[in-house]
């Protein structure tokens, strides 16, 4: 609503001062040219209000005339955030103004838009990233944590605020915090924790941050490196047991070799004795070299989907096994009868080590079962047999390379040692499961299920 008496007053006062600078100037002439009497006379007091009341009436029409104006610019700025721009008339007073505040609103927009485009990615990274990261005050309180760090440091509640010394509980971490904030600087440290009776390896880095009007702070970045490090223990260790069994055939080699070379005169049958011997335990030598080439290979190349005949490859192996069979008098039930498109190198793999397995360790008269069948997506392989069983405590080593159960009474028996850690290996890689069940005197099941594509 339109306040007039705004404006009323606005025309008394203009028109005041106009009628005194008209009465001022006509003063002035009549000083400067006091004959022109006739001029004052056109200058009489009626025309100098009359004059004045028109000159301030306009005055203030154009006064009200740019408030208007002033009030719908203020109204549309008011609607921008809805309509996005100042629409106006391009003759109008105010369109350059409006041009101005559209180009500044635009620019605005854009900056918003890319800062919050900023903060998405960085909620993003913050939250995902598989780094740890927390950020404490020099006062000690904890003022950001992301939930990598949250997981692996079992932080169950809210921790903001609070001082991180009452909420981590793991002393080697806050003696590492608390070196870091009072030396001021930056650190790197790998560090073991104790969490749930099992060792986590952390790397940790830690940034001092200085703040002139603020708190100083310092921000720890940590990835847990447990997996890298008990991989490389593994591979020591892999490596290790590999050097003592590829050793020990070769020593006999040797001894047997150098002792035949050094008795030219050594009796035929303690001769052929000794060549026996060296055979047996290069033939030994080859299977070992075999299956760690097959460890090497598992999951590290791309394998071809080709039509298998289960039942042929089943055959095929026991075939290579049929002396073993006949030998130990072996009943063997075959359930096999089936064509898929599946991996043959693993398949081949997986079946010939579970069964050669079942055959070395089943008892004289005993039973071999073997069972391959798809149910929906899933292949699934069952190998029993009725021999010497696995006590239920060394059932978790037997996928471990280079393990043999009761090494003492089975040291007769050939093998070495990573058949079922070969199985194992592919199993996990064509991401499947793996099941055994055992009893001592009664015979061992091992099931596999295999995810058909």
């Amino acid at each position: 609503m339109v306040r007039w008496s705004k404006y009323v007053r606005q025309w008394l006062v203009r028109t005041v001062i106009v009628f005194l600078i008209i009465k001022l100037c006509t003063l002035i002439i009549l000083k400067l040219n006091p004959e022109k009497i006739a001029i004052s006379m056109w200058l009489s007091l009626e025309l100098e209000l009359t004059l004045a009341v028109v000159l301030g009436l306009i005055s203030a029409v154009m006064q009200y005339q740019q408030d208007q104006a002033l009030a719908e610019f203020n109204q549309r700025v008011g609607q921008i955030g809805e309509r996005g721009n100042i629409i106006l008339e391009p003759k109008h007073r105010l369109a350059p103004l409006a041009r101005t505040v559209n180009q500044l609103q635009s620019r605005q927009q854009a900056q918003i838009q890319l800062s919050l485009h900023n903060a998405n990615i960085l909620n993003t990274v913050w939250n995902d990233m598989p780094v740890g990261i927390i950020e404490i005050t020099a006062k000690r309180q904890i003022l950001r944590i992301n939930p990598t760090a949250q997981q692996v440091l079992q932080l169950k509640h809210d921790v903001i605020g609070q001082h991180y010394d009452d909420v981590l509980n793991y002393h080697e971490l806050v003696v590492f915090i608390e070196h870091g904030i009072i030396s001021e600087g930056n650190h790197h440290k790998m560090i073991t924790l104790d969490q749930d009776n099992k060792a986590m390896f952390l790397d940790l880095t830690m940034e001092y941050y200085p703040a002139e009007e603020q708190v100083d702070t310092v921000v720890i970045a940590f990835y847990d490196v447990t997996d890298l490090v008990e991989a490389q223990f593994r591979q020591t260790q892999f490596l290790a047991n590999v050097s003592h069994e590829l050793k020990t055939p070769l020593t006999s080699m040797l001894g047997f070799t150098e002792t035949l070379i050094a008795d030219p005169e050594m009796p035929v049958t303690v001769r052929q004795d000794f060549i026996g011997i060296i055979a047996h335990e290069s033939e030994r030598l080859l299977d070992l070299t075999n299956d760690i080439l097959s460890l090497i290979k598992t999951g590290d190349q791309v394998l071809p989907i080709v039509q298998i005949d289960v039942n042929q490859v089943v055959q095929t192996i026991l075939m290579g096994q049929s002396q073993a069979v006949q030998i130990k008098n072996l009943r063997v039930e075959l359930t096999t009868k089936l064509q898929i498109a599946y991996y043959l190198e693993p398949l081949q793999q997986i079946l010939s080590n579970l069964i050669s397995n079942a055959i070395k360790y089943n008892r004289d008269q005993g039973l071999l079962k073997i069972k391959v069948e798809k149910t929906g997506q899933r292949l699934k392989i069952s190998v029993k047999d009725t021999g010497f069983g696995i006590a239920s405590s060394a059932q978790d080593q037997i996928f471990d390379r280079f393990y043999r159960v009761d090494k003492a009474r089975n040291q007769q028996i050939p093998g070495t040692g990573l058949g079922l850690s070969i199985v194992h290996e592919w199993v996990e890689s064509l991401h499947g499961t793996i099941n055994v069940k055992s009893q001592l005197g009664v015979g061992t099941t091992i099931k596999v299920e295999l995810p058909i594509k």
